[in-house]
């Protein structure tokens, strides 16, 4: 009879990922009662109200994926990639509908310089470099978001304020499982 040093299993998930989740539940649900109703009556589809829908339906799923252990990892990784490579497109569809600018806001071109930007570090952390995903969320939350706050440019306040939130709640959710992704990665290769 032969001896099996097969490793166990990790769990589901730690303390650090159970209390990084709890932020992040938290956060959203205080980035989502920052949304003005009467925002919603004026403009459903407006991209800044997508954003929340597809903000909440990412949440929703890294709290179902942390249920999931190491197997979840890759539905993480690209749901993480795909959330980071989408950040800056609702302020480039803000800018585009937005009716007027005020004099000296950022309009469509520094918008657009953000895109290849953000896709480059959900494409390198997607394939290369996970820690990107969290830290280039990060980024985005305390550069873009903060510097987008209070300028009236093409997103309201509420808009950057929560996206900030939300942003850096995410990225601390996402390092606290990157020892389970690089786990998962190794075992890749």
């Amino acid at each position: 009879m032969s001896m099996s040093t097969s490793v166990p299993p990790a769990p589901a998930t730690t303390s650090r990922e159970t209390a990084a989740l709890g932020l992040l539940i938290v956060a959203t649900l205080a980035a989502l009662v920052c949304v003005p109703r009467a925002s919603w009556a004026s403009s459903p589809f407006d991209p800044c109200h997508l954003a929340v829908v597809g903000a909440l339906a990412a949440v929703a799923t890294l709290a179902v994926t942390a249920r999931l252990g190491d197997r979840a990892v890759p539905v993480e990784r690209g749901l993480s990639a795909i959330f980071l490579a989408a950040m800056p497109l609702v302020y480039v569809g803000s800018a585009l509908l937005s009716p007027a600018q005020p004099a000296g806001a950022p309009w469509p071109w520094t918008e657009l310089a953000a895109v290849p930007l953000y896709g480059a570090l959900a494409a390198l952390g997607l394939r290369r470099w996970p820690w990107l995903l969290p830290v280039g969320i990060a980024l985005h939350g305390v550069g873009w978001d903060l510097w987008h706050y209070g300028r009236g440019a093409c997103v309201p306040d509420w808009y950057a304020a929560g996206c900030l939130v939300l942003d850096v709640a995410i990225a601390l959710y996402l390092g606290a499982r990157l020892p389970r992704w690089r786990r998962a990665w190794n075992a890749e290769r």
